[in-house]
């Protein structure tokens, strides 16, 4: 079994990214309830996603870098 372990890094800057996320979530109101998730990406989530990249470096850990064109 050549490939038991394969991953795949899609290479998204932040800022799009985050925008994504928001557009995504703004519907999400059986999730989060009324609760702003645009300030939780902002505040909590987006720096959490960047502290993990900064420490981890998933896309040097991946089989397989993605970087599409945007």
């Amino acid at each position: 079994m050549p490939f038991y372990d394969y991953s795949v890094w899609i290479d998204c800057p932040q800022d799009i990214a985050l925008v994504s996320a928001k557009k995504r979530d703004v519907n999400e109101v059986e999730l989060f309830g009324d609760d702003d998730t645009s300030l939780l990406w902002d505040t909590v989530w987006g720096p959490n996603d960047s502290d993990y990249f900064e420490q981890f470096r998933p896309d040097l850990l991946a089989t397989v870098l993605v970087e599409p064109q945007f």
